[in-house]
């Protein structure tokens, strides 16, 4: 029996990379109709983890796919320790592309405590920052957020910090309070600053907090002459979410936009607020689900994004009434959500006085159709399904909804293309 030669290190590199991959979505940096704020994955790199645990060989190969994907939890000071490596082995933070931060403190030590620039200042080919809500509103845990990013700074680097490589941002300040969201908006700010390619923002805030970027306006603009400078997808949830301090020119390339509906009162309230600055570039809109904004007239939206292309929305938030005079030539695709028809009745219920017997879901159903099937929308050409949709679409009740969608020549499919008969 012949001895087989041994594989090339690039052969077991592919290898290790083929058995380590992670599901669709861990390095997306585009946006994903009705992305959930908790679709993060919070399971460890078991695969890895067990690559690594083979030989010294097998962990020098491993370490690389072990760290591509951070999870910080407890231990967090030995983490720290093997991002920032020693003078005899090289830190393992140049691996890092996904940073998932902690939903609950971990600052055991406070003598010592680790600050998240810390963290940052290990990751130079950092991609992806999530910091899901975090609930705790101790002052001892404002060391976290210790903030030592000053605005007048230069633009991509503040003291160890280097963010070039970020596209793609979720944070959240739900769930804190008082100093704790001050000093956690205070940093976010400021990674803003430093992330010059960024393309996705989220940020996610109580409802006290109208605008989170308000910092944004005290920017030094001699070294931040554009704020946004790569951002394609802002996503604002809970709050209206446009600072005071953006200005015309400060989100060149916007093109997507998903916000909670209370931030269409901007559009209605004010002469001039940042979404009318930004309306006009943009190519996708997508409303949260929200009880706060069911009962707002979307038609003056629909009216400043005046080359919108895309719009998405939970069904029933907003309603939808008659389109009176509105004619909007450029939108060609519409993206419909729903849990399920019986969640969608049961939240009905709760929202609106109904009478007995009246089912409000198939009203909400009726007015959409009827809203998109009408003579404003000329170049509309697909309406997608997402979700659950199976009990309505087998409802006969949805024929003569399907009917008007088809009639005026316009394709109603599912997510993955296939049509809806």
């Amino acid at each position: 029996m012949s001895v087989p030669h041994r594989l090339p290190t690039e052969i077991w590199r592919l290898i290790f990379q083929l058995a380590t991959a992670e599901g669709r979505g861990i390095y997306e940096t585009e946006h994903i109709p009705f992305q959930s704020s908790n679709f993060f994955p919070s399971r460890s790199p078991t695969t890895a983890i067990s690559l690594s645990g083979v030989s010294k060989q097998w962990q020098a190969l491993a370490t690389e796919f072990l760290f591509q994907r951070v999870l910080v939890r407890h231990g967090v000071r030995g983490l720290l320790e093997r991002l920032k490596g020693s003078m005899q082995s090289e830190g393992c933070g140049r691996y890092v592309r996904r940073l998932e931060l902690p939903s609950t403190p971990i600052n055991d030590d406070a003598a010592n405590p680790v600050r998240l620039v810390d963290i940052l200042a290990c990751c130079p080919h950092l991609q992806i920052i999530i910091q899901p809500t975090f609930h705790s509103s101790r002052v001892s845990d404002l060391e976290w957020w210790f903030n030592p990013i000053p605005t007048e700074q230069p633009p991509n680097q503040t003291n160890d910090v280097v963010l070039t490589s970020l596209k793609f941002l979720y944070w959240s300040s739900y769930g804190l309070g008082g100093e704790t969201i001050k000093a956690s908006l205070s940093l976010l700010s400021n990674i803003i600053l430093c992330s010059p390619n960024l393309c996705y923002l989220h940020v996610s805030c109580p409802m006290s907090i109208r605008q989170p970027l308000t910092i944004l306006k005290d920017v030094d603009r001699t070294s931040h002459p554009v704020l946004l400078p790569s951002l394609k997808t802002l996503n604002f949830e809970r709050n209206s979410g446009l600072s005071p301090g953006i200005q015309n020119g400060d989100l060149p390339n916007l093109t997507h936009l998903i916000l909670d509906p209370l931030s269409l009162f901007d559009v209605f309230s004010a002469r001039r607020s940042p979404l009318h600055m930004v309306g006009p570039q943009l190519c996708t809109a997508e409303l949260h689900k929200s009880l706060r904004g069911t009962h707002l007239n979307i038609n003056p939206f629909f009216k400043l994004c005046s080359k919108l292309q895309e719009f998405a929305y939970h069904l029933g938030f907003p309603r939808l009434g008659p389109p009176y005079l509105l004619q909007h030539s450029e939108l060609k695709t519409v993206r419909i959500q729903i849990e399920s028809i019986d969640h969608l009745t049961a939240l009905s219920g709760e929202q609106y006085e109904i009478d007995d017997g009246v089912d409000l879901s198939w009203t909400m159903l009726d007015e959409a159709f009827a809203f998109f099937s009408a003579y404003a929308f000329p170049a509309l050409q697909l309406i997608i399904l997402h979700g659950d949709w199976d009990s309505v679409v087998h409802d006969s009740q949805f024929r003569s909804l399907r009917q008007l969608v088809l009639d005026r020549g316009c394709s109603l499919e599912y997510p993955d293309g296939t049509p809806v008969r």
